[in-house]
C-alpha cells in the first residue's frame, strides 16, 4: 500500500467503501434498481438475517480477540507493543471494527423488522450496504493487524 494511504488507513478505508456504496447507489437510481429491487423481492428477510448472523458472528470473534490481546499486554513480552506509539492505533482498528460491525447488527435488525416488499426502504439497503463494505475492509484490517502483532 502506498505510504499515503497507509498514514490515514481508517479514513481512506471509510471513504473508500462509501464511494464503493454510492457507486451502487447512483447505479440502482439509474436504471439497475428494478433489477436489485426485483432480486430482493420476497429475500429481503433473508438478506437482513444473514447479515445479522455473520455481522453478529464477526463481532464475537473480534470482541474475544480483543480480549486475548488485552490479557497478553500484560505479559512481559508484550511490553515492546505497549509502549510502541502504534498501540494506540492497534486498539482505535479493533473498537472501530467493533462499532462498524454492531451497527450492521442494528441496520439490519431494523431492517428485518421495518423493510417489507410492499413498502421497500432502499435508503436502509443503501445504509446496510455502505455498512457492509466498511465493515469487511475492517474485519480484513483487523486481521491484518492481529497478523503483524502476533508475528
Amino acid at each position: 500500500m502506498p505510504a499515503r494511504w497507509e498514514a490515514h488507513f481508517l479514513r481512506n478505508e471509510a471513504v473508500a467503501s462509501m464511494l464503493a456504496a454510492l457507486l451502487l447507489v447512483v447505479w440502482a437510481e439509474r436504471g439497475g434498481g428494478p433489477w436489485l429491487w426485483s432480486g430482493l423481492d420476497a429475500d429481503r428477510p433473508v438478506v437482513y438475517s444473514t447479515a445479522v448472523s455473520l455481522a453478529g458472528a464477526l463481532l464475537g470473534f473480534v470482541l474475544a480477540t480483543l480480549a486475548i490481546v488485552s490479557g497478553l499486554n500484560s505479559l512481559p513480552s508484550f511490553r515492546r507493543l505497549r509502549t510502541s506509539s502504534q498501540y494506540p492505533t492497534l486498539l482505535a482498528v479493533f473498537r472501530l471494527t467493533l462499532r462498524v460491525l454492531a451497527a450492521i447488527v442494528a441496520v439490519s435488525i431494523v431492517g428485518l423488522v421495518s423493510d417489507r416488499d410492499a413498502a421497500p426502504l432502499h435508503w436502509l439497503f443503501y445504509v446496510l450496504t455502505w455498512l457492509v463494505f466498511w465493515g469487511a475492509t475492517l474485519t480484513a484490517r483487523t486481521i491484518w493487524v492481529l497478523e503483524r502483532v502476533l508475528a
